[in-house]
């Protein structure tokens, strides 16, 4: 599964669900713990331990919010391809198929922003402050989403 399949199960498993909040309490009976919501009409979900039933109240708030978040981030930190350029001439340089000669793509988010114009304009090199693509940022998220199975 790839991060972007993670947090849209994530996402749908959200929209499918009891609207939330959900609270944790101590059952009439102190038997166990029950954790429910107002429009739901009865328990959600019962629980032998407090901690258990606080984790799956706070999951139906947080997990949507992780998961916008992480997607968010991912958006912002795109991959932009890049091209060898031919400054003398503010053109990109072709290979023998007419196919501009890729360089390796950068970080949207992690490049400075002079950088970012320059690879519009055509006047950039290797050379220049680059983050490449994926990013830390982006290998970190990618990484971790990956050795999750919801």
């Amino acid at each position: 599964m790839t991060a972007r399949d993670v947090i849209a199960q994530a996402l749908a498993l959200s929209e499918a669900a009891t609207d939330g909040p959900w609270v944790a309490s101590l059952n009439d009976d102190d038997s166990d713990y029950a954790v429910w919501a107002d429009d739901a009409g009865s328990d959600i979900i019962l629980a032998e331990r407090e901690a258990d039933a606080l984790l799956a109240a706070a999951a139906r708030t947080l997990l949507p919010a992780f998961a916008k978040a992480l997607g968010d981030v991912l958006d912002m930190h795109s991959e932009i391809e890049t091209f060898e350029a031919d400054p003398a001439n503010g053109t990109w340089l072709y290979d023998e198929n007419g196919e501009k000669r890729p360089l390796p793509s950068i970080c949207r988010h992690c490049t400075p922003d002079d950088t970012l114009l320059e690879v519009e304009e055509c006047n950039w090199d290797d050379g220049m402050e680059t983050v490449r693509y994926p990013c830390p940022t982006r290998a970190a998220i990618t990484a971790a989403l990956s050795e999750v199975t919801p």
